[in-house]
C-alpha cells in the first residue's frame, strides 16, 4: 500500500526536484507533506476532498444536540456533511422529513424542547467537534446517520494513503504542479496535462447521480410543524 511519503517522491521526481535515485531531505519531506495536507484541503471547495459516505448510529437520550468526533458524545471521525437521518423504534424506520441547511432555520423552531420522534435535523461543522442538532428530541431507538468521509490529513510521510487507486494519480501530479510553482519552475506540459486529465476523471467518477423521488410512504399517522412547535 503506498504511503503519503511515496506519492510525494513521485511528484518531487516528475517535477525534477530530486533524480531517480535520490531520497528527499527531512525538510523537503516535511514542506511536501504539508503542501499535499494543503492540496486536499483546497479540493474541498469541490467536493473532491469526499471519498465515500458512511452510517453512524446512536442511541439517543433526549438531548437537543449531540457533539461528533473524536471524544463526543457520538465518537466518530467528525463528518464534513449530514445527507439524511432516520430513527428506528422497534425495527420500524421513521425517515426524517427534512435536514435543515442553517442554524437560523433550526432556530425558527417555535419550541425547541419536545420529547418525541424526530423531524428535523441540523448539523453544524463545528471544530473540532461537529455538533448535531435534533427536533423534537427522541429518548428511545435508535438514530441512523448518512454522513460524509473526507480525504485524511495525513501527520507523517509514512502514513498509508488508504484510497481508492483513483485518488492517486490526482494527488501524485497536482501535487508536482504546486512543487513546481513552490521552486519558481514552469510547470511542463506532460505534468499539467497529466494533473488536469487525472482530475476532470476524478471528479467524473465523484459524481452522484440522484435518483428520481415521486412521493414518500412512511408509518406516521401524523406531519410535525416543526416551526410552530405543535402538532397539526
Amino acid at each position: 500500500m503506498a504511503t503519503a511519503g511515496d506519492i510525494i517522491t513521485l511528484a518531487l521526481k516528475d517535477a525534477q526536484i530530486i533524480d531517480e535515485n535520490e531520497t528527499p531531505s527531512a525538510a523537503l519531506m516535511a514542506d511536501s507533506l504539508t503542501t499535499l495536507n494543503q492540496l486536499i484541503g483546497m479540493w474541498q471547495s469541490e467536493n473532491l476532498n469526499i471519498y465515500g459516505t458512511t452510517e453512524l448510529t446512536f442511541a439517543p437520550t433526549g438531548a437537543t444536540s449531540y457533539t461528533i468526533g473524536t471524544g463526543g458524545d457520538i465518537v466518530a471521525t467528525r463528518p464534513s456533511k449530514i445527507n439524511y437521518a432516520f430513527h428506528v423504534v422497534d425495527g420500524i424506520n421513521y425517515p426524517m422529513l427534512t435536514v435543515l441547511n442553517s442554524l437560523e432555520q433550526y432556530q425558527e423552531i417555535g419550541i425547541l424542547t419536545l420529547v418525541s420522534n424526530p423531524d428535523v435535523i441540523f448539523y453544524s461543522e463545528t471544530y473540532p467537534l461537529g455538533t448535531l442538532y435534533i427536533y423534537p428530541q427522541p429518548n428511545s431507538g435508535t438514530m441512523h446517520l448518512g454522513v460524509d468521509i473526507k480525504l485524511p490529513v495525513y501527520s507523517v510521510h509514512t502514513d498509508a494513503i488508504s484510497l481508492h487507486p483513483r485518488y492517486e494519480m490526482p494527488l501524485r501530479f497536482n501535487l508536482a504542479k504546486i512543487i513546481l510553482s513552490m521552486f519558481g519552475k514552469e510547470v511542463t506540459p506532460g505534468i499539467n496535462n497529466l494533473a488536469n486529465n487525472s482530475l476532470r476523471a476524478l471528479k467524473r467518477s465523484n459524481v452522484k447521480v440522484k435518483e428520481l423521488r415521486t412521493g414518500q410512504i412512511t408509518n406516521r399517522t401524523e406531519r410535525s410543524d416543526f416551526y410552530s412547535g405543535f402538532l397539526r
